[in-house]
């Protein structure tokens, strides 16, 4: 192809698009696998620090309440129950609410993307909303 690209004298040069493509494509593809490295090594200590201080704050609060449960007769394993199930049931209350959030949000994000010359296609699957959901 190169050789007959040569004969012809108004073409100054050729492009190769299979391999521009696919050069631009692995290029996005490494972008994206390093923001969300980023994006993950930022809302781990996050969520790890507000799930503490969640515990915390909940445990002062509720000091007096979880003393008055153990002067009733609960030992210390059941009033552990209590604390350590209501914070289970908000941390998968907020994983399910995150899955929905996080779904609207890119859709609506998409959708500002997307102009006259460009369009924005989410190609969405359970797959990725439950990984993170059952890994936790």
């Amino acid at each position: 192809m190169y050789a007959a690209s040569k004969d012809i004298p108004k073409l100054s040069g050729t492009i190769m698009m299979t391999q521009t493509r696919r050069s631009f494509q692995d290029t996005i593809r490494q972008n994206v696998a390093i923001t969300a490295t980023i994006y993950v090594g930022i809302a781990v200590p996050i969520s790890i620090r507000a799930a503490y201080n969640s515990a915390r704050i909940q445990l002062s609060e509720r000091a007096r309440k979880l003393a008055s449960l153990r002067n009733l007769g609960s030992n210390r394993a059941k009033v552990s129950y209590v604390l350590v199930g209501e914070l289970m049931l908000l941390a998968v209350l907020a994983q399910h609410i995150g899955c929905v959030l996080g779904q609207v949000f890119t859709d609506v994000t998409l959708r500002g993307f997307s102009s006259a010359l460009t369009v924005c296609r989410l190609f969405s699957s359970p797959q990725p909303s439950a990984l993170p959901v059952l890994s936790s």
